[in-house]
């Protein structure tokens, strides 16, 4: 009885085999065969938001910063909270406001090594509490204009803001004279993410994922306190690969203009009032600390070669400003070029930040006059 029940399971599972086989050959014979009234999209490839996590509360030390950089005072526990938008929250949220400021960048807006209380979006908004104005703090660390505006017009839209405060230039730049494109497949800088690339999963990538979403803080306690090395780690060049290309300094220019009109025209049509602003920096008077960064890297543009694209970019803002009857604050020129205020090449200390609050405070009490 067992011999015959066997055998006609062995007979029904040969008959599904030779089944599949044959509807294979039939699926591949059938190639004129439309598969559906619908036109099928591609969905592996999407646009890349870069935002911060939203309604974040997180706490983090600059102990490696403090070590590298003179000015950059030591903070065991620096504070970011986020909103349910992703942007970055200072002490006090407003309820009640008759006008938006929003602050759009890059780390150098951001400000996530400076005090909870003293970023400067937050500041200007105390400032300017007279005039209950709410302010946005949309800087996300390593964002570049095109990214930014991606994300201003999707989701920044939502706040109505009245005014857009902007400052790119660093990332752009660094970006673009490595790239020569603002969708440059650098991971993190594009503006595209394929979701095909770099898809292979080992077991080691499935340990690490596993550790790091269940047990995150036991592993950084191990890592910075047994093993030891916590303090000593060097972020990854993300621009490897890259550093080997060179591009002419007016194709860069050319599309860094172009990307910051996109603000201009979608400014002008959304009746939103937009005040370009140029980097404070420790690039254009070639600090020690700004020679040393850049030499150790192996770019393609000498320092003078790289420091006038930049100090161009930073004169393109004012030029463009002017041109089109825009707002605007030199940064570049109002902000002293001194390690107390810039910690390293471009951002800002406790300090600095303060400073840079009461400059765009005084633009914006002759802007609301």
């Amino acid at each position: 009885m067992k011999k015959k029940a066997l055998s006609w399971i062995k007979l029904i599972f040969i008959n599904l085999i030779i089944l599949l086989i044959l509807l294979l050959i039939v699926e591949n014979l059938l190639i004129n065969i439309p598969l559906s009234t619908k036109i099928q999209l591609n969905d592996s490839r999407s646009i890349y938001l870069r935002e911060h996590k939203p309604n974040l509360i997180q706490t983090f030390d600059n102990l490696w910063l403090s070590e590298n950089f003179e000015y950059a005072t030591f903070k065991p526990s620096t504070l970011i909270k986020t909103d349910e938008e992703g942007y970055i929250l200072g002490p006090n949220n407003i309820e009640e406001y008759e006008k938006t400021i929003f602050f759009l960048g890059g780390s150098t807006t951001e400000c996530l090594y400076v005090d909870y209380d003293k970023r400067f979006p937050f500041l200007v908004q105390r400032n300017l509490k007279n005039y209950k104005i709410k302010t946005i703090n949309g800087g996300v660390g390593g964002q570049n204009s095109k990214q930014g505006f991606l994300s201003f017009i999707t989701k920044g839209i939502k706040t109505n803001p009245d005014f857009l405060v902007l400052m790119f230039n660093a990332n752009d730049i660094s970006l673009l004279t490595k790239t020569g494109s603002y969708d440059s497949g650098v991971p993190g800088r594009s503006l595209i993410i394929d979701k095909k690339q770099n898809k292979s999963f080992s077991m080691i990538d499935f340990m690490k994922s596993v550790k790091n979403k269940m047990f995150p803080k036991i592993w950084f306690f191990i890592r910075k306190n047994i093993l030891g090395y916590e303090n000593y780690l060097i972020p990854n060049d993300e621009f490897e690969g890259f550093r080997s290309k060179k591009f002419e300094e007016n194709y860069v220019l050319d599309l860094f203009k172009k990307s910051i009109l996109n603000y201009v025209m979608y400014c002008e049509i959304n009746n939103i009032h937009l005040v370009l602003m140029t980097q404070f920096n420790n690039i254009e008077n070639k600090s020690e600390v700004f020679l040393k960064g850049f030499s150790k890297l192996n770019n393609s543009y000498s320092i003078d070669e790289f420091l006038d694209i930049y100090s161009k970019a930073n004169e393109l803002i004012l030029e463009i400003a002017k041109d089109y009857s825009v707002s605007f604050i030199d940064l570049n020129k109002l902000v002293p070029k001194k390690g107390e205020y810039i910690f390293d090449s471009v951002h800002l200390t406790d300090k600095g930040s303060i400073f840079v609050s009461d400059i765009i405070t005084n633009k914006f009490e002759e802007i609301l006059k």
